[in-house]
């Protein structure tokens, strides 16, 4: 077989051939849009899915600061080499207490929309309560049961109440 024809290593060539099914993250420009923490799970995804070491995917990362974000950048970035410190700084700064509180007003207000679909409400609900890092079940299935129309969340009760979460979604 001649060597241009040799199958790239098994690992090159999976980066390569996902790399094209994965979407580029968005500016992030900080403040309290509630964006943060869904684009550093973004940035997460892309550096695991392609292989990113960690200053390929900080640097990924840094290009799409605008803003606020590229201000704070420009304090913290040199002592962030690592991907791990990038995202608890990064966290520290963009998901921060006051974000913990828009956070919790929203878990609390969330309701149910005609329509809607249980798994659709548990799965904001969830993407919320990692961002106030709740990890108390039965404080997730209060919540979900109370954001829930109150006919389904009688149904749900009258068949007994779930005690894992995975169970009730």
């Amino acid at each position: 077989m001649p060597p241009s024809s040799s199958p790239a290593p098994i690992g090159e060539c999976k980066s390569s051939n996902i790399s094209k099914y994965l979407s580029a993250p968005e500016i992030f420009v900080g403040g309290p849009n509630g964006k943060s923490f869904s684009w550093l799970l973004h940035m997460d995804q892309l550096k695991k899915g392609i292989g990113m070491t960690d200053e390929e995917a900080i640097l990924v990362a840094a290009t799409h600061f605008c803003g606020m974000a590229a201000k704070w950048w420009a304090i913290c970035e040199a002592k962030v080499t690592m991907w791990e410190v990038f995202s608890k700084e990064f966290k520290k700064q963009f998901v921060s207490q006051q974000m913990k509180d828009v956070r919790w007003t929203e878990i609390e207000e969330t309701r149910q929309g005609s329509g809607q679909t249980v798994g659709k409400v548990a799965l904001h609900l969830q993407e919320l309560f990692g961002l106030v890092t709740l990890s108390n079940k039965a404080q997730k299935i209060r919540i979900l049961l109370k954001a829930l129309r109150p006919e389904i969340a009688y149904e749900i009760e009258k068949s007994g109440l779930p005690r894992s979460w995975d169970k009730l979604v």
